[in-house]
């Protein structure tokens, strides 16, 4: 007779050499928890540590079940199901009966995959009640030495009537150590191994409390096995390198890293339920004392997602493989779907039937029906866990799901025609739902990698296939018996943006035009040239009255006298008429089919502000000298001119140039009218003829058709069909038809009610940028705060500590000089964290402020602590006058500073970013305010409107918010932010008074 020997490497085979990888091992944790009815497994990955525990709130083991079930290998069975008494108890809190997810009695061994020592601490609780806590301690290193046996390993298994300390632990490491020493021969084997056993000592009631503080933060109740609680957990110790990879992987928009595409939806969160058996939690603690949540619920796909989707999908297979449920296009009303499998043929398929709920967005934005920010959500879901997942009794099957894993060909199909097979990985989500009752030939691999290739997976996996096969055929392709209802959205959605891109590309042409022209127009007048056109004009024509005065004072004959006067009304006409032309040149209507951003409309009524300017104080001094001077001289030559005649000489000249100008406009308008009339019958007529072709088509089907040689229902079904065809082709026709009659109708009646379409477009298009921009905005801004807030509150702990340990060394450094030195730069550095703080209060509470007398000395003191550095590096000079220095009022402090802070900042930028600026910045006093002036480049006329408004910056990078908020803040508290000189020619300077028409802030 012989036996089987099992010698310690089958457990190492059977455990770490058959998982995929760390997050698959914990996943096998995750489902043992399910079957021990926890309602919660929590993981911390406490990265200083290199340690993972793992706990959970199930029902626990006793240190029989360690014995007999946790350290046996192949177990048949889990927890509850071996005795009859227990085999319906499902712990205290009365849970559903689940069906267990563990199979092979080997899962646990996966623990080895992650980490090379475990210590499992479970508290256990039975019908009579909760049970001691049990622990033990295995190095599976040791199974990988050869020549072991399994009975050569001692694995210390403890019981404690209270929670272990450090010296239990200690106890446990030093059985294990004792172990090496007696089986293991290499030297350099026992000493490693005693090594990573010394690595594993610690305080588990110090773990366990810092883990409490933990879930007191985001506010769950602690996982512990202390005062009455019960569950397992896991230690575990120097954990494997890979894991740190999994954690930190690639998280892009292509694929998600491994732990969260593995470990997310564990449970079904995408059943109608909602209420997977287990919530799980993975938490990555940073040695900064941060943490991160990487799969917390509502990353993963829920419900809503699915019923959000272009399209729904939600049914039942049947014994047989045949599928009836509803079908969802572009969220039309539910459509009965009815699919047979063919390959049937009246036998039960052997994977038994099952259910499937699928969610599916179109790849493109412009043809999808979702809300842009809710479709970039769930898009970017589908980007990094997009798939079918398959679910038994509510908990996940690996690897079902994963990108990688392309179990029913969908993948493989698009790659041969994206067109025809519509359904892709990165675009749906859903799952099939399986049981263990009616499922139960489905039988999952030892190592985790999907179901074994039965009949049961086969039969499955052929259904599938099919089923999306045929749909796609149906339902999406342009040949699809069913496809109408989506190719009309479709194509109306493709139609609607070509004409959007169009339209939006349109825009942007006639915006770049306009700004090019704006910003020639400003480039001029910075440049002077208008101003000195208009001299030139007036030099030219003064220099002419000048010869003509010459001429008339040689005694000319009175013949010539009234040639020399004419001659100074052409003089005079064609002075003013360049003046005028230039004004129109000048002139520059707002835009009317297009909206204007922020900073081009800022730079637009800049330029009307200087054009009003120039005509007044420009070109009409320039008119009236011209006309004065004419005058004069025909005073001195003697001859009179009809003021009258004079005046209706030069209006008809004037009305003579204008009405050429509004009749070449005429006849343009005119012009394309004609051919907009040439364009609508072309496209009426191509219409017609397409639908003519299309009946034509019909009558010739008609006339191939054999009708009588039919029987009676097929010939009737032959006859609705060209029926069916008729009307769809009117149909469509009609609509293209009214749609091309109501544009013309609605234009019509626009220009009677001289109300153009495209001014309300462009209203419109204004109005939504506006939107856009400042949602963005804010969006980063309420970032900005919340950061700003919790940063505030952190600096303020950390200054309180320090402010109490200051406080103690004091009498220390009193009676020791060397330590003085040491507590004075301390304290320095303490007051100046501590000015610090009050910069936040604009971004957090209200009632944390409160006023105080504000000196022009203190804010001069403040500024030079915090800016001298970069004073020094860039030989800034800050000045403050006498009368700032004497400043004062009486508000809130941290908000001014800020303002002034920011200014300053922005001035040592802009002064380094420009060759021609002067190296420094002054604070004055000017009455109630301050002013801050620098020696940097001048804002241009263009901008000074614009500089204070949210998201604008002249800053490369920058977001346009310091200004913004400075002008707010200060508004809040009753105090005004304007920019007191502007233009290119002067330096900037800013004042920040007292607006004494608002009512302060307290």
């Amino acid at each position: 007779m012989a036996n089987f020997a099992v010698r310690a490497r089958a457990v190492d085979m059977l455990g770490r050499q058959q998982i995929a990888g760390v997050p698959t091992a914990i996943h096998e944790l995750f489902k043992n928890a399910h079957d021990a009815y926890a309602t919660r497994v929590e993981v911390d990955f406490i990265r200083e540590l290199n340690r993972l525990v793992i706990r959970d709130d199930g029902l626990g083991m006793t240190e029989e079940d360690f014995r007999n079930r946790w350290l046996a290998l192949g177990t048949e069975s889990k927890f509850g199901s071996n005795a009859e008494a227990l085999a319906k108890w499902t712990g205290p809190n009365n849970l559903p009966i689940r069906p267990l997810m563990g199979e092979k009695g080997i899962g646990r061994l996966a623990i080895a995959t992650i980490a090379p020592v475990v210590l499992v601490l479970s508290r256990a609780v039975r019908l009579d009640g909760l049970h001691k806590l049990t622990g033990c301690l295995v190095c599976w290193p040791l199974f990988e030495l050869p020549g072991l046996d399994i009975s050569d390993i001692d694995v210390p298994l403890r019981t404690f009537s209270r929670f272990p300390e450090t010296e239990d632990i200690a106890s446990m490491v030093d059985d294990v150590k004792s172990n090496i020493s007696s089986i293991v021969e290499d030297s350099q084997d026992r000493d490693r191994l005693v090594r990573l056993m010394d690595s594993c000592l610690f305080d588990p009631m110090e773990t366990d409390i810092w883990l409490a503080d933990v879930a007191k933060e985001i506010e769950e109740s602690n996982l512990t096995l202390t005062d009455g609680h019960y569950g397992t957990h896991f230690h575990l110790f120097e954990c494997d390198e890979s894991l740190l990879v999994d954690v930190d992987g690639h998280d892009s928009l292509e694929n998600g890293s491994a732990i969260k595409r593995i470990l997310l939806g564990f449970g079904n969160t995408m059943s109608p339920e909602h209420d997977p058996p287990v919530k799980a939690e993975f938490r990555d603690h940073k040695p900064t004392g941060n943490y991160d949540e990487l799969i917390g619920n509502d990353e993963f796909f829920t419900s809503k997602d699915l019923l959000l989707a272009d399209h729904f999908i939600e049914g039942r297979f049947d014994e047989y493989g045949q599928f009836r449920g509803t079908i969802q296009i572009y969220r039309s009303d539910p459509i009965e779907l009815t699919l047979s499998w063919p390959d049937a043929k009246g036998k039960p398929i052997a994977c038994g039937p099952f259910d499937l709920r699928l969610g599916v967005i179109q790849g493109q934005v412009e043809e999808t029906l979702i809300e842009s920010e809710e479709y970039n959500r769930i898009e970017s879901k589908m980007d990094r866990y997009g798939g079918l997942y398959v679910y038994r009794d509510g908990i996940r099957i690996l690897p079902y799901g994963l990108p990688d894993f392309d179990w029913l060909g969908i993948e493989f199909r698009r790659t041969k025609s994206a067109s025809d097979w519509f359904f892709s990985h990165r675009r749906m989500a859903g799952y099939v739902a399986l049981n263990r009752y009616d499922n139960g030939s489905l039988n999952e691999k030892a190592g985790r990698e999907g179901f074994r290739q039965n009949r049961a997976y086969l039969d499955l996996q052929a259904v599938l296939s099919h089923w999306f096969k045929q749909v796609a055929k149906d339902f999406f392709r342009k040949s699809g018996e069913r496809s109408p209802i989506y190719r009309e959205i479709l194509e109306g959605k493709r139609l609607e943006a070509k004409r959007l891109r169009e339209r939006k590309k349109r825009a942007i042409e006639l915006k770049n035009q306009f700004r090019e022209e704006l910003n020639a127009q400003h480039d001029n007048i910075d440049d002077g040239k208008y101003e000195n056109h208009v001299e030139d004009i007036l030099s030219t024509a003064l220099s002419q009255f000048e010869q003509a005065s010459a001429s008339a004072a040689s005694r000319l004959s009175d013949q010539k006298m009234q040639t020399l006067s004419t001659e100074t009304i052409k003089i005079e006409d064609s002075a003013v008429a360049q003046l005028e032309s230039l004004s129109r040149r000048l002139q520059m209507p707002r835009p009317r089919n297009f909206s204007l951003s922020k900073p081009d409309t800022g730079s637009y009524e800049s330029y009307l502000d200087w054009l009003q300017g120039f005509r007044e104080y420009k070109l009409e001094p320039a008119v009236q000298r011209i006309r004065g001077s004419a005058n004069r001289l025909r005073e001195e030559i003697g001859v009179k001119v009809s003021r009258s005649e004079r005046a209706r000489s030069g209006i008809e000249n004037e009305i003579r140039q204008i009405e050429g100008l509004v009749a070449k406009m005429v006849r343009s308008v005119q012009s394309e009218s004609e051919a907009f009339k040439n364009t609508v019958n072309t496209h009426a007529w191509q219409l017609k003829e397409r639908f003519t072709d299309e009946i034509q088509a019909v009558q010739s089907e008609l006339q191939r058709q054999d009708l009588d040689s039919l029987t009676e229902d097929a010939a009737t079904e032959v006859q609705r069909n060209i029926e069916v065809r008729l009307e769809r082709t009117f149909v469509t026709t009609q609509g293209e038809l009214n749609a091309l009659l109501d544009q013309l109708k609605s234009a019509n009646e626009d220009v009677q009610h001289e109300s153009l379409p495209d001014e309300t477009i462009a209203a419109l298009e204004g109005r939504i940028g506006e939107l856009e921009e400042q949602l963005t905005f804010y969006n980063d801004l309420a970032q900005a705060g919340s950061a700003v807030s919790i940063l505030g509150h952190e600096l303020e702990n950390v200054v309180s500590g320090l402010r109490g340990s200051i406080r103690d060394i004091k009498p220390w450094a009193d009676g020791t000089p060397e330590l003085h030195v040491v507590y004075d730069r301390l304290r320095t550095y303490y007051d100046h964290l501590d000015s610090y703080i009050g910069l936040f209060s604009p971004l957090t509470r209200r009632v944390r402020r409160r006023r105080v007398e504000v000196s022009g000395a203190s804010i001069l003191s403040y500024v030079i602590e915090l800016f001298s550095e970069r004073f020094d590096r860039t030989e800034i000079e800050l000045r403050a006058t006498e009368a700032f220095n004497d400043w004062s009022i009486t508000s809130f402090r941290s908000t001014l500073i800020a303002a002034v802070v920011n200014i300053v900042d922005n001035a040592i930028y802009w002064i380094g970013s420009d060759r021609n600026a002067e190296p420094w910045i002054e604070l004055d006093a000017q009455g109630e305010g301050i002013v801050i002036r620098n020696g940097g480049p001048g804002i241009p006329r263009r901008a000074a409107s614009t500089i204070f408004e949210f998201g604008m910056s002249n800053k490369p990078g920058g977001r346009g918010m310091g200004l913004a908020v400075s002008r707010e803040a200060l508004a809040s508290i009753g105090l005004k932010l304007e920019l007191l000189e502007e233009g290119t020619e002067t330096r900037p300077a800013f004042v920040i008074f007292p607006d004494n028409g608002s009512e302060l802030d307290d």
